[in-house]
């Protein structure tokens, strides 16, 4: 469908808005409506698709797409093509992309959907970046994002540093000392617990009876009756 609108859109009225720079953004994949098969009253399929905008899309965008899908693809009809009828606005999500390019403008989203209170948790980067300068913002969203890695970057950096300067003054091996001699006690408490269980009373009077642990010297282990 995005490749289709794509060629279609070549074909627009050379003083179309719609071919203004600033829209290019709207046409990938990820932002193209769900297309679903039309089902008679009978029950049964038409071969026609239903194509249902999501509820998130704001006008302009809806506008866009109608005026696009309303002109012959010059590419002609091919034998596989299948027709499609708008449809009933379906309730979905902007995508969640971890690619850049595949996320919707904040332009492209309705402001009703964006003030909704149940809406406010889907109101992030993941799904929803800025306009851009194109679209009066003072900086790209692919500006923002730069940035926001070479910050990433610098505390990466900083932390590496801070971890030589303790390793050269003796700080970290001291600390890697202490924790290893802390570990090596909690060890020696834990077995000997471990003996202590092992340890069980024949009856009143008699010897105590030592059950072997695998885990020791064979040699170190008996049984007294």
């Amino acid at each position: 469908k995005c490749v289709v609108r794509i060629r279609k859109r070549g074909k627009l009225d050379p003083n179309s808005p719609y071919l203004d720079k600033k829209y290019d953004h709207l046409f990938v994949h990820t932002l193209m409506s769900d297309d679903e098969d039309e089902i008679d009253d009978q029950g049964n399929k038409t071969k026609r698709f239903v194509s249902r905008p999501p509820t998130y899309r704001a006008d302009i965008v809806n506008e866009i797409f109608t005026t696009i899908d309303d002109i012959p693809d010059p590419n002609g009809v091919s034998n596989r093509y299948v027709a499609r009828v708008r449809g009933t606005p379906k309730d979905y999500l902007p995508p969640d992309s971890r690619k850049f390019e595949h996320r919707a403008r904040r332009w492209m989203i309705s402001p009703e959907w964006l003030n909704d209170p149940k809406n406010k948790a889907f109101d992030v980067p993941a799904r929803i970046v800025d306009s851009g300068r194109l679209w009066g913002d003072e900086k790209d969203p692919e500006e923002i994002l730069a940035k926001a890695k070479v910050v990433e970057e610098v505390k990466k950096e900083i932390k590496i540093a801070k971890l030589e300067v303790m390793m050269q003054s003796g700080l970290m091996s001291k600390g890697m000392k202490k924790n290893g001699k802390a570990k090596g006690k909690e060890k020696e408490k834990e077995k000997e617990k471990e003996k202590e269980k092992a340890t069980e009373d024949v009856g009143e009077g008699s010897s105590k009876r030592v059950v072997a642990n695998p885990e020791d010297n064979d040699d170190q282990w008996q049984s007294f009756y």
